[in-house]
């Protein structure tokens, strides 16, 4: 492994350097904490490590992933139907994406929900199969919602009040497409109160 930060490069890390971790379906981290370091690899990367797993400000009552803007080294997107998250390289800033590569993907996320309407909004940077937006479902907690499309690469529904949860919500889009198939890349999903 190369890793470059501080000035240094790693080539590789001693195995009393490294930590095993579980990320549970709730959010709580369970393994080895026996660094007195936050981040296991602030302490191996410097400042290029620092703060990588935390979470952007994000309003508790707001939820937003864009499936991981620091190389892999983020808090993995909870769900199931994704490929690995890639990245599209710009001058200015990359932007991660994910390829759905099966007929029905899964998120699961967390917030405090207010009270009233909220939208969930999907951000799309290219559809692997013609026309497959037009064959495009959301559901939410088991219930479908009613979807447009703003723009070519943006779809929107509202999320009727109390069907969000504290914990456990579950986002499913379902689309025509068959198992292994690169459907469509999503860049981000952010569900906000209307």
């Amino acid at each position: 492994m190369r890793i470059e930060g501080s000035g240094k490069i790693y080539e590789s890390f001693k195995a009393e350097e490294m930590v095993q971790m579980t990320i549970n379906a709730d959010g709580s981290i369970t393994g080895d904490r026996r660094r007195s370091e936050p981040l296991f690899l602030k302490q191996s990367m410097g400042v290029i490590g620092a703060g990588l797993f935390r979470e952007r400000s994000v309003p508790k009552n707001e939820f937003r992933t864009s499936f991981g803007d620091y190389w892999s080294m983020d808090i993995p997107t909870r769900g199931t139907g994704w490929g690995d998250a890639t990245w599209d390289i710009r001058k200015v800033r990359h932007r991660s994406l994910v390829w759905a590569n099966e007929p029905k993907t899964y998120l699961q996320f967390d917030l405090e929900p207010a009270s009233g309407s909220y939208l969930v909004q999907l951000e799309f940077t290219s559809f692997g199969i013609p026309k497959i937006g037009e064959t495009m479902k959301l559901s939410l907690n088991g219930h479908e919602l009613r979807t447009s499309w703003p723009g070519d690469l943006r779809l929107v529904a509202r999320i009727p009040a109390g069907l969000l949860l504290a914990r456990g919500n579950v986002l499913e889009i379902s689309a025509q497409m068959k198992p292994g198939d690169y459907g469509y890349a999503l860049d981000s999903i952010h569900v906000l109160p209307d």
